[in-house]
């Protein structure tokens, strides 16, 4: 998948998954999926279109993401796009609907189709729907479609999901995402405590832009070296060591050995354990911290039990 941005300009005609796609959840999936087969059959080239709120946030006016960029470009070209076509809010936000069909839609992307949620709004001041854009594109000769974006007896949305990963409910909203929260980053060289403790950790800082989750331990899964391993992770702003109010994801690799500093970690969070707390002293955070890595083993050795008894029938 190639990333393109507002220079973009297609020559050939595409079809258009449109949308904000933050969190890339199931929703959003459909939407991109469609327009990714329907280009297929028609022999064209596939665009997710999506738009950079961040110098909206800057003045205060718009939400964090969900997840990171990097993030929302891996999901969507696992999708199978062809194109990610990433248009600076700031400079469209302005524009009404028929400029926004004619000249981004039409004349830009060379739309043929264009793909879009339910819920999905354009324009200035958000006046325009689906209704909207299917008879606004009609006018530009290119079809429309709606895609349903609910499961589980409602809709699937970003604000819903935000809500969960707030809460700790990293595992529902995991199942409404279609896939888990993971944040990557360079591990840090951090005070050393950790490894003084008994249990060396993994410390990235926590990205910038995105929601924080509920601070608290969580089970994790950690992507390193190129391999998989079971982990704990402290999600926080370290209150037993430090003063700050930077926040860190540290996280102990269960069955790793060696160094990982400078070298690039993903965090994939599993299951809340229990808040951030601050401790007296460094033999308080050594016993609860190791009480938490002896649960997360259990847990995965019974789950590995289970596994083979699964097999074995």
């Amino acid at each position: 998948m190639q990333t393109v941005g507002e220079n973009a300009l297609f020559n050939e005609k595409t079809c258009v998954a449109i949308g904000c796609f933050d969190g890339v959840h199931r929703g959003h999936a459909a939407v991109i999926s469609a327009a990714v087969d329907e280009a297929k059959r028609r022999g064209q080239k596939s665009v997710a279109l999506t738009f950079d709120m961040s110098k909206k946030r800057a003045k205060g006016k718009g939400a964090h993401d969900l997840i990171t960029f990097s993030e929302k470009e891996r999901l969507i070209a696992a999708l199978g796009a062809d194109y990610l076509c990433v248009l600076d809010f700031s400079d469209i936000c302005d524009l009404c609907g028929e400029e926004f069909v004619s000249e981004i839609l039409s004349k830009r992307l060379s739309a043929s189709a264009v793909f879009c949620g339910e819920g999905f709004r354009f324009s200035k001041n958000k006046s325009c729907g689906t209704a909207e854009l299917k008879e606004l594109c009609a006018a530009e000769g290119i079809d429309t479609a709606t895609v349903a974006e609910g499961c589980d007896g409602g809709v699937i949305s970003t604000t819903r999901i935000k809500a969960l990963a707030e809460a700790g409910e990293v595992g529902a909203a995991a199942r409404l995402l279609g896939h888990p929260l993971i944040y990557t980053g360079s591990v840090k060289k951090g005070r050393m405590l950790a490894r003084r403790l008994g249990f060396p950790t993994a410390n990235v800082r926590y990205p910038d832009g995105v929601i924080r989750v509920r601070f608290g331990v969580y089970r994790t899964r950690a992507y390193a070296d190129g391999r998989t391993y079971e982990a704990i992770s402290n999600i926080g702003v370290r209150p037993t060591v430090d003063n700050t109010r930077e926040v860190f994801i540290e996280t102990f690799l269960i069955e790793y050995e060696g160094d990982l500093y400078d070298k690039e970690v993903s965090v994939e969070l599993i299951r809340f354990i229990r808040d951030e707390k601050r401790f007296s002293d460094e033999t308080g955070l050594r016993a609860a911290v190791w009480a938490d890595i002896e649960e997360v083993k259990r847990e995965i050795a019974a789950e590995r039990t289970q596994k083979e008894q699964n097999r074995q029938n």
